[in-house]
């Protein structure tokens, strides 16, 4: 049996938003999921994996509909389950979304070694709908990078790679900074965990830690200019992990770039010899 705790905390916290309708269509969403799945190969791990998905995106703060479709995002590539049955259940608007989903997933599989995962990542965005089957797909990936273990390191390695290259990008061009910064950091940590370690051991602190101090400065920063009658939006993010490591990258690029102009430089300075 699935641990229900996640869906269970998912209702609960809806239920305090004194929705019945949305408790009422996400329970028949998690409802769906739980019999199409039965007596099916991993029915334990999908069905927690759709526990997860529906309170990610409640988190983030999308609608209903949208966690209702995440939770049941994946019945029909992989159980078999008809368009007509999700409508009849869940509605027209569910199934549209769903039906985008399905259509950007096969696109995703049948060009991933065809085009340029760039181009890819442009094609998906520009195929889609309805923008919530991006953001459905995004925390899809996103828990799957996160709880994935059980695909080995391979098959992780590609997904991370594939999120830092299609996904990570559609994030930033939407203005989705914080779900980037977490598909960033995830696969990062999966592609170079060494490397990340010692990053994350060099900042010292976690990433609500800094995002509480750049909340702190924001907040400061207005309240001066404010007092000072500037009009001025001020704004501002904490930094990923991944994000760090890039900066650092391009820090130790420019350094050895400066060191190659000196060697030039001393080259064209020095007497010829023969």
């Amino acid at each position: 049996m699935p641990d229900k705790t996640v869906f269970t905390k998912l209702i609960r916290e809806i239920g305090r938003r004194k929705d019945s309708q949305g408790q009422s269509l996400i329970k028949k969403a998690y409802s769906l999921a739980e019999n199409s799945w039965a007596g099916k190969k991993d029915s334990v791990r999908e069905m927690e994996h759709a526990a997860r998905i529906g309170k990610n995106l409640f988190d983030f703060g999308f609608d209903n509909t949208t966690i209702a479709a995440g939770i049941v995002h994946d019945l029909e590539l992989k159980t078999g389950t008809s368009p007509e049955k999700i409508k009849s259940d869940l509605g027209e608007e569910v199934e549209s979304i769903i039906k985008d989903y399905t259509k950007i997933r096969k696109i995703e599989l049948e060009n991933n070694e065809k085009i340029s995962k760039e181009l890819l990542s442009t094609v998906i965005l520009a195929t889609a709908k309805d923008l919530r089957t991006i953001f459905i797909k995004i925390t899809t990936r996103l828990d799957t990078l996160q709880n994935g273990q059980h695909l080995g390191k391979k098959d992780l390695e590609e997904r991370a790679d594939s999120a830092l290259q299609i996904y990570a990008p559609i994030c930033q061009k939407l203005g989705m900074y914080e779900l980037e910064g977490k598909l960033e950091d995830n696969s990062f940590k999966i592609m170079q965990p060494k490397l990340f370690n010692k990053i994350k051991k060099m900042i010292g602190k976690t990433r609500k830690e800094r995002e509480q101090e750049v909340e702190n400065a924001v907040a400061e920063f207005s309240g001066f200019l404010s007092k000072e009658k500037k009009e001025a939006s001020v704004n501002g993010r904490a930094k990923g992990i991944y994000s760090i490591s890039k900066k650092m990258e391009n820090q130790e690029n420019k350094s050895n770039m400066r060191k190659c102009e000196g060697m030039l430089r001393n080259s064209w300075n020095s007497p010829l010899r023969i």
